[in-house]
Protein backbone atom coordinates (compact mmCIF):
# COMPACT_ATOMS: atom_id res chain seq x y z
CA UNK A 1 0.00 0.00 0.00
CA UNK A 2 1.19 3.49 -0.82
CA UNK A 3 -0.02 7.00 0.05
CA UNK A 4 0.13 9.69 -2.64
CA UNK A 5 -0.92 13.21 -1.66
CA UNK A 6 -1.67 15.51 -4.57
CA UNK A 7 -4.26 17.95 -5.93
CA UNK A 8 -7.08 16.34 -7.91
CA UNK A 9 -8.71 18.42 -10.64
CA UNK A 10 -12.46 17.95 -11.16
CA UNK A 11 -14.08 19.62 -14.19
CA UNK A 12 -17.60 21.03 -14.48
CA UNK A 13 -18.91 17.61 -15.62
CA UNK A 14 -17.58 15.94 -12.46
CA UNK A 15 -14.75 14.13 -14.23
CA UNK A 16 -11.55 13.94 -12.19
CA UNK A 17 -8.08 14.01 -13.73
CA UNK A 18 -5.08 12.80 -11.78
CA UNK A 19 -1.44 12.51 -12.86
CA UNK A 20 0.18 9.49 -11.19
CA UNK A 21 3.91 9.08 -10.50
CA UNK A 22 5.70 7.12 -13.24
CA UNK A 23 6.50 4.18 -10.94
CA UNK A 24 2.80 3.24 -10.52
CA UNK A 25 2.11 0.18 -12.64
CA UNK A 26 -0.68 0.38 -15.24
CA UNK A 27 -3.89 -1.47 -14.41
CA UNK A 28 -6.64 -1.38 -11.82
CA UNK A 29 -5.87 -0.10 -8.32
CA UNK A 30 -8.05 0.24 -5.23
CA UNK A 31 -8.07 3.91 -4.16
CA UNK A 32 -9.60 6.03 -1.41
CA UNK A 33 -10.49 9.67 -2.14
CA UNK A 34 -10.75 12.16 0.74
CA UNK A 35 -12.14 15.60 -0.12
CA UNK A 36 -10.94 18.39 2.19
CA UNK A 37 -13.56 21.11 1.87
CA UNK A 38 -11.38 23.78 3.50
CA UNK A 39 -8.85 23.58 0.65
CA UNK A 40 -9.33 26.82 -1.27
CA UNK A 41 -9.62 26.37 -5.03
CA UNK A 42 -6.51 27.54 -6.86
CA UNK A 43 -5.95 28.46 -10.43
CA UNK A 44 -3.73 26.11 -12.37
CA UNK A 45 -0.07 26.80 -11.64
CA UNK A 46 -0.74 28.93 -8.55
CA UNK A 47 1.43 28.15 -5.53
CA UNK A 48 0.93 28.95 -1.87
CA UNK A 49 2.71 32.01 -0.52
CA UNK A 50 5.08 31.73 2.42
CA UNK A 51 5.37 34.66 4.84
CA UNK A 52 8.53 36.76 4.63
CA UNK A 53 10.13 38.50 7.60
CA UNK A 54 12.95 41.02 7.36
CA UNK A 55 15.16 40.51 10.42
CA UNK A 56 17.79 42.99 9.29
CA UNK A 57 21.43 42.30 8.40
CA UNK A 58 23.18 39.17 9.60
CA UNK A 59 24.97 40.11 12.84
CA UNK A 60 28.23 38.35 12.00
CA UNK A 61 30.92 39.15 9.48
CA UNK A 62 31.91 36.94 6.57
CA UNK A 63 34.92 35.66 8.58
CA UNK A 64 32.65 33.99 11.15
CA UNK A 65 32.00 30.29 10.68
CA UNK A 66 29.85 27.91 12.60
CA UNK A 67 31.63 24.69 11.80
CA UNK A 68 31.67 22.07 14.52
CA UNK A 69 35.48 22.22 14.65
CA UNK A 70 35.41 25.99 15.32
CA UNK A 71 32.97 25.87 18.23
Amino acid sequence: MRTIETILTVDERGIARLQMPPDITPGEHKVVVVIEEELAPRSQGERGQFPQHDIGPWPFGSEETFRREDM
